[in-house]
């Protein structure tokens, strides 16, 4: 029968040399009542005496290395592989080695963004303080209900339509005492509906969730929120940070295990018409792209050049997020908008066939073969990215 330490082959033969050794024994004894001048008997003895002493240094040995492996097994029980029941009632191993997570401070100082538009930033931050003066318990027990990050829909709905994505992106990329990473997580929602929609498929534990967000009161309300909506997803914050998603300097090269972005904010304003209030930057944009459609030289080359810019812009923040996400690990790209001058009801964005151009554009450090887009089912015209980080 096979021993608890997985040593039978060795007990069995150790016990063989010691039933031996005791053998050897008696006839040893009995030699020397018969025969002590007996020269060949002499002879034989020792041989004897020889056999029985290899076998007493042989069983030493094999005890030793018995002893030595039930140690090791005990001492590797204790400090890495813990048995738990598996799926079927067998008992299975695991590692259960403490997680390093990320460590990292936030910026004292946030550059202008790029893409920084003051009405535009305006709406977030007038929605923040609204939230923070008003009263953050009564938003909890509430914003399930309410209209979601300035969508025109609620939470509930948002999440009704982005279940089926989320459920088949994340899940099979996050697992107990994974670290998570959203580029622009604006007050902590999208987070919070992502880890939501995974806990109802796959139960984790020990989550930990990071980000940035460039609207200081937003990031200001997401610390405040956070910690107690993430308990319910047995997650916890590790910090969420004032920065622009183009410029993580001070988050650490592979570093989380998924890292997303609900969605990439664009340039409002790529040709730099500055013309202050997003209604008559886009009556130009709008303008160009009509003027496009006819072929117009100056319009079709003003609109080549605002959709590089736009493309650009696009690559520095996803590069910026392959770079933090650990070897392997899934980035996601959620609400992609389409370019302008192909939807202009929507704020500009990418075509399908930037992402594969961009690997090579870009030098992104991902598996070209792992790209893939789905149609986004909150808003049809926009459209979902996969792809993984290199090992």
């Amino acid at each position: 029968m096979a021993s608890e330490f997985g040593c039978d082959d060795n007990e069995t033969e150790s016990e063989a040399l010691v039933l031996r050794s005791k053998s050897e024994r008696v006839h040893i004894t009995k030699t020397f009542e018969n025969g002590k001048n007996d020269r060949t008997t002499k002879k034989r003895m020792i041989a004897v005496v020889a056999i029985v002493a290899s076998a007493i240094v042989l069983t030493t040995i094999l005890s030793a290395l018995a002893s030595t492996n039930e140690t090791t097994w005990i001492r590797s029980t204790a400090k890495h592989d813990v048995p738990k029941p598996g799926n079927d009632g067998a008992m299975t191993t695991t590692e259960d080695v403490p997680q390093q997570f990320p460590q990292f401070s936030c910026p004292s100082e946030v550059r202008q963004a790029q893409n920084y538009d003051e009405s535009f930033e305006g709406v977030y931050t007038n929605i923040s303080e609204h939230i923070i003066e008003s009263n953050i318990t009564a938003f909890i027990e509430s914003f399930r209900h309410e209209e979601y990050d300035g969508w025109g829909k609620t939470y509930e709905e948002v999440k009704a339509g982005l279940h089926e994505w989320k459920i088949e992106r994340f899940t099979d990329n996050l697992n107990d005492g994974s670290t998570i990473y959203e580029s622009a997580s604006g007050i902590g929602l999208s987070i919070l509906l992502t880890l939501e929609a995974v806990q109802e498929v796959k139960e984790l534990k020990s989550i930990k969730v990071y980000g940035n967000e460039y609207v200081k009161e937003s990031v200001y309300l997401a610390n405040k929120l956070l910690p107690a909506l993430l308990s319910q997803v047995n997650a916890t914050l590790g910090s969420i940070c004032q920065g622009d998603s183009t410029d993580l300097h001070f988050v650490p090269s592979n570093s989380f295990d998924v890292v997303f972005t609900g969605y990439i904010s664009t340039l409002l304003d790529p040709l730099n018409f500055g013309k202050g209030d997003l209604n008559s930057n886009y009556e130009l944009y709008e303008h160009i792209c009509l003027n496009k459609k006819k072929k117009d030289w100056e319009a079709m080359k003003l609109a080549e050049i605002a959709q590089e810019r736009q493309e650009d812009w696009f690559g520095l923040w996803v590069q910026e997020m392959i770079r933090i996400a650990k070897p392997g690990a899934a980035i996601i790209i959620e609400q992609v908008s389409r370019p302008y001058c192909k939807d202009m009801y929507d704020w500009g964005g990418v075509p399908h066939k930037f992402w594969s151009n961009g690997i090579h554009k870009y030098g992104w450090d991902v598996d070209r073969y792992s790209l893939d887009m789905s149609k986004d089912q909150v808003f049809t015209q926009r459209y979902n990215v996969f792809m993984r980080k290199n090992l």
